[in-house]
C-alpha cells in the first residue's frame, strides 16, 4: 500500500498531491448530484463521507474521489450500510475514522488532536461536514464547495446545521472562498425587520412540495422493486425444487442481492426526503399556521404511481 501522511502539508495516495480547492460533498438528494460536475476538474478535491457514494452514479468513488470521512464508532457504520466496508477495503483512497481499521488497508485516523490546537474558541463539531470544514481550513483551502450538504433535515436542520455554518463563517473570515448550491438551505433566511414571513413561507412551500414529489417516485421505485424481490424468491425456490445447476442458483441469488441493495438505499432515501418534509411543516406550521404535513395525502398517490 503507498504511505499516506496526514499533515498540513501533503496528503499523498498513490504518489498525487493535494490540491487548493476542495469540493465537500455530503449525500443530501436535492443537491448531492452536483458533484458530478466536478468529476474532470484537475484542480479540485472531491471529499465524500458516509453512504455518499450512492450518489454518484456508476462511478466507482474512489475513481473520482479524493478522500472519504466515516467519523462515527464501528456500530453506526454497520448500521447505515451492511456493506460499507466491504466497498471500503476496495477502496485506493484515504478514509478518515476516528481510529485506524485494520481491515481496511487505506483507512486513516482523523487528526483530530492538530485540528483541536487550533484554538478554536467553540469546539463546534456537529456532524462530519463540521470536521471536513476544519481539515479544509487546517491545510489552508483556497476555495472551498459544499454540495449534498442542504441542512434540512430534522435533526440537521435544529442541531447540526449551526456548526455546519459556523466553520463555513471561520473559512470566511480566512479569506477562504466558500460556495453554496441555490437549493442549499444553508446561510439562509428572511431580512429580519425589512423582509415579511411570505419569502420565508414560499421557500418552506418550495421545498416542500419538491420533496413530496420525490418521495413519490421512491415509493413507487420501492413497489417495483418489492414485486421483484418475490418473482426472484420464487424462481430461487424454484430452481432449489427442479434441481437446476449451481450457475443458474448463483445468477437468482445475485438478482436477489442486486435488488434488497437497491432496496436499502431507496429505503434510506425515503426516510431522508420524508424528515424533510416534516422539518419543514413544523416550521410553516410554528411560524404561519399552516396545518401539519398528513402523510396521506403521499399514501393515497402510491398505488397510481406503481403502475405508471
Amino acid at each position: 500500500m503507498s504511505e499516506i501522511m496526514t499533515n498540513s502539508h501533503l496528503i499523498v495516495s498513490g504518489g498525487i498531491p493535494r490540491k487548493k480547492k476542495v469540493v465537500i460533498c455530503g449525500s443530501s438528494i436535492h443537491t448531492a448530484h452536483e458533484v458530478r460536475s466536478f468529476y474532470q476538474r484537475d484542480d479540485w478535491e472531491i471529499w465524500g463521507l458516509n453512504q455518499m457514494y450512492k450518489m454518484m452514479g456508476e462511478q466507482f468513488p474512489d475513481k473520482v474521489a479524493t478522500r472519504w470521512f466515516q467519523i462515527h464508532h464501528d456500530y453506526v457504520v454497520g448500521r447505515f450500510d451492511p456493506f460499507q466496508k466491504d466497498l471500503f477495503r476496495k477502496f485506493h483512497i484515504p478514509i478518515y475514522m476516528i481510529d485506524r481499521c485494520p481491515d481496511i488497508p487505506y483507512s486513516v485516523p482523523y487528526p483530530i488532536k492538530e485540528i483541536l490546537a487550533q484554538g478554536y474558541h467553540e469546539q463546534y463539531f456537529s456532524n462530519i461536514i463540521s470536521y471536513m470544514l476544519a481539515l479544509a481550513i487546517y491545510e489552508n483551502m483556497e476555495e472551498i464547495y459544499l454540495t449534498g450538504c442542504d441542512m434540512a433535515y430534522n435533526e440537521e436542520y435544529s442541531f447540526q446545521r449551526p456548526g455546519v455554518e459556523f466553520f463555513i463563517g471561520y473559512a470566511k473570515g480566512r479569506g477562504i472562498k466558500v460556495g453554496l448550491p441555490g437549493g442549499s438551505a444553508l446561510l439562509k433566511t428572511r431580512l429580519y425587520g425589512y423582509e415579511s414571513n411570505d419569502n420565508a413561507q414560499k421557500f418552506c412551500k418550495k421545498h416542500m412540495d419538491f420533496q413530496e414529489n420525490e418521495l413519490r417516485k421512491l415509493l413507487a421505485q420501492k413497489e417495483k422493486k418489492h414485486a421483484a424481490l418475490w418473482r426472484f424468491r420464487g424462481a430461487k425456490d424454484a430452481a432449489i425444487e427442479l434441481g437446476a445447476d449451481d450457475n443458474k442458483k448463483k445468477d437468482v441469488q445475485e438478482q436477489i442481492d442486486r435488488i434488497e441493495r437497491d432496496m436499502h438505499v431507496i429505503g434510506a432515501a425515503e426516510r431522508e426526503t420524508t424528515g424533510m418534509i416534516k422539518a419543514f411543516s413544523i416550521i410553516q406550521q410554528v411560524f404561519y399556521g399552516v396545518p401539519l404535513w398528513d402523510s396521506l395525502t403521499i399514501e393515497k398517490d402510491k398505488e397510481k404511481l406503481s403502475d405508471e
